[in-house]
């Protein structure tokens, strides 16, 4: 066996199921509108410093 340990993990870092290092098969359902949720609490392009980093979406150019 190379690593075994398959493990499923929501969005927030949750285990939601695991295995052991033997040969196995995990089996999950994803919820889109946690997904959605989780990527609404965390705002990281809202929190964007254009002030005092450049918008690499139009270009590496940057004014001071």
């Amino acid at each position: 066996m190379a690593w075994g340990h398959s493990t499923i993990v929501d969005p927030m870092g949750q285990i939601v199921a695991t295995t052991a290092e033997d040969e196995n098969i995990v089996y999950g359902t994803i919820n889109l509108d946690q997904i959605q949720e989780t990527r609404n609490n965390i705002p990281v392009s809202k929190q964007r410093r254009f002030d005092l980093y450049p918008d690499i979406a139009t270009g590496l150019t940057f004014e001071q």
